[in-house]
């Protein structure tokens, strides 16, 4: 079932799953065009960050605020990044389990992000084919609400495709598509202290 709005209230153990495809390859012609693959494979790195009830970092350092295949185990496992995906090819290519019950009372919000920061080629999300987040229930494939982004900027190098909120009932899912152009994610946590702060 997918639940576009605030009104998929959220509760235990879930899995978000991160998906993206690689870009089609843009051929020069010629006599060798037709050898090789149809597609480039292209790195994305999904993001969890973790804010307070307003949207205010917990930290202004990505190694505190952000869960990432850098830091995979935050909150006393509470919060689990899966692994890194690197191409872009098969589906389900970045997976955070989250104890919602076990998340600490001082973040307010989860920010579900993509970027393309280690992505050695100047491309934005405008190329990405079908990103989307998916929230299953942990441990089934029961879909809680999912968020499809498309037709971002160009030049965008990091989406926030939703975000779950508090609430007195659990936790609720809003879908987002806001694209941003930052040096880093240091730069983006910044970025949202201020608009927030």
């Amino acid at each position: 079932m997918r639940r576009d709005k605030k009104d998929a209230t959220i509760n235990g153990k879930i899995e978000v799953r991160f998906n993206w495809d690689a870009f089609p390859r843009q051929y020069s012609g010629g006599l060798f065009g037709g050898l090789f693959g149809d597609s480039t494979s292209v790195d994305c790195d999904a993001r969890a960050v973790f804010c307070d009830a307003e949207g205010v970092p917990v930290s202004l350092h990505n190694r505190e605020a952000c869960l990432s295949y850098l830091d995979p185990d935050m909150y006393d496992g509470a919060a689990l990044h899966h692994g890194d995906n690197q191409t872009g090819h098969g589906k389900d290519d970045e997976t955070i389990s989250l104890d919602l019950t076990a998340i600490p009372p001082e973040v307010g919000r989860i920010l579900l992000t993509m970027d393309l920061f280690k992505e050695k080629r100047s491309i934005g999300f405008g190329r990405i084919q079908n990103p989307s987040i998916r929230i299953l229930r942990a441990g089934s494939q029961e879909e809680l609400a999912r968020s499809d982004f498309r037709n971002l900027g160009v030049d965008a190098n990091l989406v926030a495709g939703g975000v779950l909120y508090r609430e007195k009932k659990g936790w609720s899912f809003i879908q987002k598509k806001d694209s941003y152009k930052v040096a880093d994610m240091d730069a983006f946590l910044a970025q949202l202290a201020e608009k927030y702060g």
